[in-house]
């Protein structure tokens, strides 16, 4: 059965349960007809005995008394108004449904009318109804005994044969039958149709992922269009689910050429300066000298590994975190010292306090601090911090007086290893990771980011979360799920 396709599977289903069903009304109905059709020859055999009992006692109601009525009967031509003949007493042989009525003495003589012949030596019971088979055919037969007026005692037999009008009632319920089977048939067609039509997508979709396997294009798309119905909105999932798919590509590719890029500039100083102090260095200095810058591009490697670990492990949501109440203000304060002490410019802090909240503190740090050092590197001579409670949020900003951010590049800033001015960020070592992670840790901690840059002026990076007075009855964050709020 698995071998079978889902549109041959489903009609075959669909057509078994019609068939059966079919057959099951089928029998209901056969049964219902024949018992109708016994019942109604019955009720016709029983009345039509009664009526013939009646006929034979009008002349005798009249007052005549007809002699014993002659065995031969009147000529044809002598019939009733319906076409039936009458017996030689003018009552009739034969009545309508196929009923055929005898008359006999009381010495169980036959008088007049005529049965089947093989049913004629069958005993007589008064007013009992019988069925008897003879010869393959289903008869009924009914016996009625009457008294006359001059004391004579008749029997008047009646006999219908059943199996005929059985079979006209079971040739009409066969010949229904058939038509219904061939409306199933027609069904069953309509319907393999309908079902191949309607999963005609679903081969389309197979063929654009075996498409895509074999040519590792991931620019393919299903591309049904618009529709209502399940599959196509499992076409438009995917095909969106493709997206995500390339442009995580995409960005993988790109994160590993700038990654090696990065890499490469630092390794090459370190080997060149190593087969200088190889070949050429002969006094103390110049080694002390090559030693430091190799040290240098080695802090530099070391930092540059270290980022794009914390990175990775941010993706892969494998990074530890634990939340808890933490003050704001307190830890904003302890960075702006840290960062007089190692900056020469200028730095103003304005910060309000008392302002809690509910994060990693080491995250939290490692946001501000990228922030800050991102003023300073990019700034003139100040940079401006404020902290400050705003409804429901506190709110975080860091202002520097640097040459701006053109707005087409906004976007482009939380980018990994972008970079608005290369030969600046080259100059105060940056390697364009910092934003980067500044975005993926204000994910981690639900909070949003956002900047505003005018050219000549500088720019303005705004970091908001909600505060832990309105957040008591809310659960903290998983530790290995991210939310993105950018």
């Amino acid at each position: 059965m698995k071998r079978l396709s889902i549109k041959l599977r489903v009609t075959i289903w669909f057509t078994l349960i019609m068939l059966l069903a079919a057959s099951l009304i089928f029998y209901i109905m056969i049964s219902h007809r024949q018992s109708q059709i016994k019942t109604e020859a019955e009720q016709n055999l029983i009345q039509s005995v009664n009526s013939f009992s009646q006929a034979m006692k009008r002349p005798l109601e009249s007052g005549s008394h007809p002699e014993e009525p002659p065995q031969e009967p009147r000529p044809k031509g002598n019939r009733t108004p319906d076409g039936m003949e009458r017996l030689p007493n003018g009552t009739p042989k034969m009545y309508g449904g196929g009923v055929h009525i005898a008359v006999y003495n009381e010495n169980q003589e036959l008088i007049q009318g005529q049965i089947p012949f093989e049913l004629e030596a069958l005993d007589f019971e008064d007013g009992v109804l019988r069925t008897v088979t003879s010869e393959g055919e289903l008869y009924l037969i009914y016996d009625k005994q009457a008294a006359l007026a001059d004391d004579r005692i008749v029997w008047i037999k009646g006999v219908s044969n059943l199996s005929g009008s059985l079979a006209a009632g079971n040739l009409t319920a066969t010949t229904d039958y058939l038509l219904i089977l061939l409306l199933i048939a027609a069904a069953a067609a309509g319907g393999y149709l309908i079902v191949k039509r309607a999963l005609s997508p679903v081969e389309r979709m197979s063929n654009t992922a075996r498409e895509i396997a074999k040519s590792n294009d991931l620019s393919r798309r299903i591309g049904l269009g618009a529709g209502r119905d399940e599959i196509y909105t499992l076409a438009t999932v995917l095909d969106e689910m493709l997206d995500q798919i390339q442009f995580s590509f995409e960005a993988e590719q790109q994160f590993t050429a700038d990654a090696s890029h990065e890499l490469r500039t630092p390794a090459a100083v370190i080997l060149s300066e190593c087969e200088f102090a190889l070949d050429y260095a002969k006094t103390p200095e110049e080694f002390e000298e090559a030693i430091t810058v190799i040290k240098r591009q080695g802090d530099k490697m070391n930092r540059l590994i270290g980022d794009l670990l914390t990175l990775s492990r941010m993706d892969q949501s494998r990074l530890h975190m634990e939340f808890a109440e933490i003050d704001f203000s307190d830890l904003l304060e302890v960075i702006c010292e840290e960062q007089r002490e190692i900056q020469s410019k200028t730095l103003i802090c304005d910060i309000e306090q008392g302002l809690l909240v509910k994060a990693d503190s080491s995250l939290l740090a490692r946001l501000l601090i990228n922030l800050i050092t991102n003023a300073f590197s990019y700034g003139n001579t100040t940079v401006w911090i404020s902290l400050h409670r705003q409804d429901k949020e506190v709110v975080f900003q860091v202002r520097d007086d640097g040459a701006g951010i053109p707005e087409e590049q906004l976007p482009k800033i939380w980018e990994r290893f972008y970079q608005v001015d290369r030969s600046r960020s080259q100059q105060n070592g940056s390697m364009g990771l910092g934003l980067a992670m500044v975005k993926q840790i204000a994910q981690l901690l639900e909070g949003r980011l956002e900047v505003q840059s005018i050219l000549g002026q500088g720019s303005i990076f705004t970091y908001r979360m909600q505060l832990a007075d309105y957040n008591e009855e809310s659960p903290l964050p998983d530790s290995n799920s991210s939310k993105p709020s950018i």
